[in-house]
Parts: structure tokens; C-alpha cells; sequence
């Protein structure tokens, strides 16, 4: 049903239904016209007495390439519930949205969508948005929805003077297009989950992504932000960033105005920090690069924050904890699979800084510089170093596989008992020497009369207990490992 929309101030500005007294000489080449519930309408040249009042359910509109549909200052397409609007022609409202939908309707842009001092899609809830054209808006968003909308952009939308898309609650937002807005690029209030797979670009503006609360958003492509921030994100949100995150002169790359987890796979930059906290926990995770060009690359204010570093990875500035009970934690397991290198790395890390309250540390040509990890003795920077390997055991049943700690062999175990659970030794195989036909004798001192039998079918080993009687006969559960 037809209601009002926002996010931060409101959710729609619907004028659907407004009759006015003089709209002008009309034409119209939409069919039927009017429109009535259940209708299927054809738009096949210039129209302008637009399609529905905003009460009309069911319809199928078709607005046919180069067909033009312009009832200003009403919306092109003004339909309630349960719709279908294709556009592959073009739709213009100079007085406000150009197309006003309800709920559960589909609604797919082909063609080109324009509109002044309104929204180019306005839309209430549970309805199908697709972008695959030009959506271009002067005073309004391009996209502005209520909750538990799908939002896809694949195309071009361009919103001045307003969002390029808004978003209330519980939406799914995709771009893989471009947005471009000179205020902010995608606006998302809260429990969105937000995609970007495409350019969003504020750099005229004052962000490109702002976040209420409880959102989840992945970037993997170009985010270029503007004035503030080029991602804002409030309270409990998680930030994961695989591509571009980029501000201008003064503005910082992600800003976390509340608690927030935020990972780095890809780039962050920002000219004042590279990351900027506030006084909320923030967990940030680095396996990329951030930068602050003339600040910070990572400064976290207040609360108890928490950063993790894989060694090898880029912070260009200085990381800083603030105030408040926070850890430093370089991963060095990730990237390093020699246990020694590991733990010299470790070493020389440990000499460097024994805490984190202002150090640096320079490993290999690896640069960090650290500061205001004030948390107790022990807590300030943790090293994260790889566990010594165990053997793995690969069958558990009559006879134990285990793979060797170097992997290069498999360990036969067979006599299981309260004296020996884990049985014992009876012999080691390697895959690349196996002969047709291998056996393990027991010595007679644990499981006299018994043998473990090793034969290679296709691209297996098969393992199993044969008693060494006259019938030879195989005993308990076969393992079955591969060569």
C-alpha cells in the first residue's frame, strides 16, 4: 500500500492521486487510459496523461523504446500493489517522482528515467527494483525505498542535490553500475545488507556510503567519498572491504561513528585518517593496504578497540589505539607457513616493542608505528604465531591411519587395548614406494598370529587386519586412504 517513505527525515514525498485543474494540452498513447486494476497497458509514443492515480493493483505496464511518458508535475507511473512497470522508453515527472509504486510490485528501468524535486523511483515495501538504464534526478534521489525492498542498480543513476540511493530497513541493496551524487552516494538506515560490486562516487558530496545501524556492507569495487567520510558507518554495523575506499583533502577514508567491525582486504585512503573511531569499541582487521596521506592511518579514539594486522600487509601512518583498554594484534601465522620464520619474526617484533604504548616496528622491512595500546601487560600486542603441527588422523577403526606431521607419510597403528588405546606401531608407508602387495607383521608381542595388509587399488591404499592363519582372513573395518 501506497505510504510514506525516508530515512534520516522522511520516506516519500507520494503525490499520486493530486488532481489538478489545468495539466495543459494532453495526449495519450498509453492504452488503456485510463488504467484500471488488471490491466495490461501499452505505452507506444508520447503521453501525457501519465499510467494510474496511485490506487490501481495488477497492472502490466510495458513503456516501449522510444516512447515518452510525461504527466508533470504527476508521476509518470502512479500504481499502488502487485505491479509490473518495464521501461525501455522514457519517463519524466518535472514536478516530483516519476514513478510511484506501492508494494510487491517489479519495477525495471531499460530505458531513461528523469525527474526534478522528486525521486525517479519511489517506492513502499516488499517490491523488486532494477536499474539497467539511466536514472537521472535534480532535487530528489534516484532510488528511494521503504523496507524489505531488492534494489539492483546495473546501470547509470545520477542524483543532484540528493542521495543516489535511500534505503529505510531490511533491504538488499546491489550495484553493480554507477552511482553518482553530489551529496551522498548510497544512504542505508538499518539491518541492510549493502553490495558494491560497481563506482559509487560523492567526491562532489559529502560521502559515499552513510550506514545507520546493524547494516552489513561489502565493497568490491569503488567507493570515492567525499567532504566527511568515504564510508560513515553508525552503530554495530560490519564493513568489508575487497576493492577501493577513497576521500578527498580533509575527509577521511571510513569514519565509525559507533561500534563497528571493519575488515580491509582491498585499499583504504583517506587524506585526515585512513580510519577514524570514536569513543564505541571499533575492531578493525587489515589483510590490505590503508593509508592516511597527511594523518593517522588507523586512529580510534576512545573505547576498548581491538586491530589485527596480517604481517606483510600496508599501514602507511601511524596506528593509534587512543584512550581506552585496547590490543595490537599482528598475525603472523596467516603469512608464513615455516613455523621459524614465524617465531623470528615474532622474536624481533617482541624486541622491538614489549608494549604498544609508542613503538615501532620494523621486521624485514616491514613498518608499523604503534601507539596508545594502553591495555594491561600482555594484552598490548599479541603475536599470533603458528601451533605446532599434529599428526592427523585419517581412519580410526580396527587399524589407525595417521597422516604424518610433515604429510609425507601415514602411520599404521593396530592392537587396540585398555593398556595401549592408541595401539601401537606397526609400520610407516610411503605412498610414492608402496609394492603391490605390503604387510606389517606383528612382532608376537602385542597381537601374535596377526598381520596389517596394504594393497594399492586405482589411486587408494587399502589398509586392513588379516589374521595370518591358513584362511587369511581380513578382520574389523578396511581403511581406505589416498595414494
Amino acid at each position: 500500500m501506497k505510504k510514506s517513505v525516508g530515512i534520516v527525515i522522511i520516506c516519500g514525498l507520494l503525490i499520486g492521486g493530486i488532481l489538478l485543474a489545468q495539466l495543459g494540452s494532453v495526449s495519450a498513447n498509453c492504452t488503456p487510459d485510463p488504467a484500471n486494476s488488471g490491466d495490461t497497458v501499452d505505452c507506444t509514443a508520447s503521453d501525457t496523461n501519465g499510467v494510474g492515480t496511485g490506487a490501481e493493483d495488477n497492472v502490466s505496464v510495458t513503456v516501449h523504446n522510444g516512447a515518452t511518458v510525461d504527466s508533470s508535475p504527476l508521476p509518470a507511473v502512479d500504481l499502488n500493489d502487485n505491479n509490473t512497470v518495464v521501461n525501455d522508453g522514457t519517463l519524466n515527472n518535472s514536478g516530483g517522482n516519476a514513478v510511484e509504486v506501492g508494494d510487491n510490485n517489479i519495477v525495471t528501468n531499460n530505458g531513461t528515467i528523469t525527474s526534478t524535486s522528486g525521486a525517479g523511483i519511489d517506492a513502499c515495501s516488499q517490491n523488486s527494483i532494477t536499474n539497467n538504464g539511466t536514472i537521472d534526478t535534480t532535487g530528489g534521489p534516484g532510488i528511494r525505498a521503504c523496507s524489505n525492498n531488492n534494489v539492483t542498480n546495473t546501470g547509470d543513476i545520477t542524483a543532484n542535490g540528493d542521495e543516489g540511493v535511500v534505503v529505510f530497513d531490511n533491504n538488499v541493496v546491489t550495484n553493480t553500475g554507477t552511482i553518482t551524487s553530489d551529496l551522498v552516494g548510497v544512504e542505508v538506515n538499518n539491518n541492510n545488507a549493502l553490495t558494491n560490486n560497481g563506482t559509487i562516487d560523492a567526491s562532489a558530496g559529502v560521502a559515499g556510503i552513510i550506514a545507520q545501524d546493524g547494516n552489513t556492507i561489502v565493497n568490491n569495487g569503488d567507493i570515492q567519498g567525499g567532504s566527511y567520510a568515504g564510508v560513515t558507518v553508525d552503530d554495530n554495523n560490519t564493513l568489508i572491504n575487497n576493492g577501493t575506499i577513497t576521500a578527498p583533502t580533509g575527509s577521511v577514508g571510513v569514519r565509525a561513528d559507533g561500534p563497528a567491525t571493519i575488515t580491509n582486504n582491498g585499499s583504504i585512503s583517506g587524506d585526515a585518517n585512513g580510519i577514524l573511531g570514536n569513543d564505541d569499541a571499533q575492531v578493525v582487521i587489515n589483510n590490505g593496504t590503508i593509508t592516511g596521506v597527511n594523518g593517522p592511518a588507523i586512529s580510534l579514539l576512545g573505547g576498548n578497540d581491538q586491530v589485527v594486522i596480517l604481517f606483510g600487509t600496508v599501514i602507511n601512518g601511524v596506528i593509534d589505539g587512543g584512550t581506552g583498554i585496547d590490543s595490537f594484534q599482528i598475525d603472523i601465522d596467516s603469512s608464513n607457513s615455516d613455523p621459524a620464520t614465524a617465531n623470528a619474526i615474532a622474536a624481533a617484533i617482541a624486541s622491538q616493542c614489549p608494549d604498544a604504548s609508542n613503538c615501532t616496528i620494523n621486521v624485514n622491512g616491514v613498518v608499523y608505528y604503534v601507539t596508545n595500546f594502553e591495555g594491561p601487560a600482555g594484552t598490548r600486542i599479541i603475536v599470533v604465531t603458528r601451533a605446532a603441527k599434529q599428526a592427523q588422523v585419517i581412519c580410526d577403526g580396527d587399524v589407525k591411519v595417521m597422516k604424518s606431521v610433515d604429510e609425507k607419510y601415514y602411520d599404521v597403528y593396530s592392537g587396540f587395548s585398555n593398556d595401549l588405546p592408541n595401539g601401537f606401531w606397526v609400520g610407516r608407508i610411503d605412498p610414492k614406494l608402496v609394492p603391490e602387495v605390503l604387510k606389517f607383521q606383528d612382532p608376537g608381542k602385542f597381537n601374535p598370529g596377526w598381520y596389517v595388509r596394504v594393497t594399492p587399488i586405482e589411486n587408494n591404499l587399502m589398509i586392513l587386519q588379516v589374521y595370518a592363519g591358513s584362511d587369511n582372513h581380513p578382520y574389523g573395518k578396511i581403511c581406505t586412504v589416498p595414494l
